[in-house]
């Protein structure tokens, strides 16, 4: 059995991924820096839980997600999947500061998305 004809090509896939990711990261750029001080994150549609979640995973210093006690705090810790938690604690790994967190999350989020999208292409 063999498979069906493909008319699109992977880089067409690959540039409407890059498309629709460069959008986003438009949008979402406004808010990276955590400054949502004016509420900026709800009225320029720049909302993002990635910027939060550097503080309310504690994932700042060599804290290493279920293996370490989270500190005592409002929220929860340590709340997400596993592999999600060390992905955030491998970007936070390679940052500085919230918006440096932001941007690994981009470049490691984007990576999976096109590793995600050449799997279902093929």
């Amino acid at each position: 059995m063999t498979g069906a004809p493909r008319r699109i090509g992977l880089g067409v896939v690959f540039a409407c991924l890059a498309g629709t990711l460069g959008i986003g990261l438009v949008v979402k750029a406004p808010c990276a820096s955590g400054d949502w001080s004016d509420g900026r994150q709800y009225t320029r549609l720049c909302y993002s839980d990635i910027v939060p979640l550097l503080g309310t995973e504690q994932l700042n210093g060599g804290r290493l997600p279920y293996l370490d006690r989270c500190q005592p705090s409002e929220g929860a810790c340590d709340e997400y999947p596993v592999l999600s938690m060390y992905a955030m604690r491998l970007a936070a790994s390679v940052s500085n500061g919230i918006g440096g967190f932001f941007y690994a999350n981009v470049v490691l989020l984007t990576a999976c998305a096109f590793l995600i999208a050449l799997c279902l292409y093929l």
